[in-house]
């Protein structure tokens, strides 16, 4: 399919954040959350939960089946739904931005991102993070992963092992400020792994250059 036709037809967002960082979900603001985990409905720790709606005239979730439940005293929301898998919109970009306080981020392999063109910005100052395992993500049809982990200055180890792409793969600042960046495994095929190579490995580099990438 022609990529802007793909991008008009696929033109929801998925986002966990307001214009200005203040969204409330019951009793946890979102840019205070320490921990979000996808799940489905049986999981046995949101059982004792209460679930609440996100109000979507603040935020466009786009995704009316999901059940948004949280436990306050651990800072986690819990993101669920009845078949545990979640299928992501043609646009990803900005999803998780400016979580200053997200230590991690459970069940990323339940989100099928095979529809989804644009990661731009998509973990940007996510600055607790420590690891991200993207390795079950299929994102062929991704053509921009301009600074993508960007400002993640606790981010130590990222999976990208499955990556694949199109020939134009945007990376410009992909890993700029990921100060304690150690290890990305890279994609089998040459044309993401050049790509994500050629961003990471300058990172890499300036933070230990006896590092090499696996």
């Amino acid at each position: 399919m022609d990529k802007t036709k793909q991008q008009q037809k696929n033109q929801a967002r998925l986002r966990f954040r307001d214009e200005n960082g203040s969204l409330m979900v019951k009793d946890l603001r979102l840019d205070k959350a320490q921990h979000i985990v996808f799940t489905d409905n049986s999981d046995e720790r949101i059982k004792h939960l209460s679930p609440f709606r996100v109000d979507d005239t603040r935020v466009d979730l786009g995704f009316e089946h999901l059940c948004f439940t949280e436990d306050a005293a651990s800072k986690t929301l819990y993101i669920s739904s009845k078949s545990g898998k979640f299928e992501l919109p043609g646009l990803c970009d900005r999803m998780f931005e400016g979580l200053k306080n997200l230590q991690d981020i459970e069940g990323l392999g339940r989100l099928d991102v095979s529809r989804s063109e644009d990661m731009f910005c998509m973990f940007r100052n996510c600055s607790s993070l420590k690891e991200l395992d993207l390795s079950a993500w299929d994102t062929g049809y991704v053509y921009d992963m301009r600074q993508m982990f960007e400002g993640c200055s606790s981010l130590e180890k990222v999976d990208l092992s499955s990556a694949s792409c199109e020939s134009d793969l945007k990376t410009d600042d992909m890993f700029k400020g990921c100060d304690s960046l150690k290890q990305v495994s890279l994609p089998k095929g040459p044309l993401a792994a050049r790509a994500i190579k050629r961003e990471a490995g300058a990172t890499i580099g300036r933070n230990d250059p006896e590092r090499v990438l696996s």
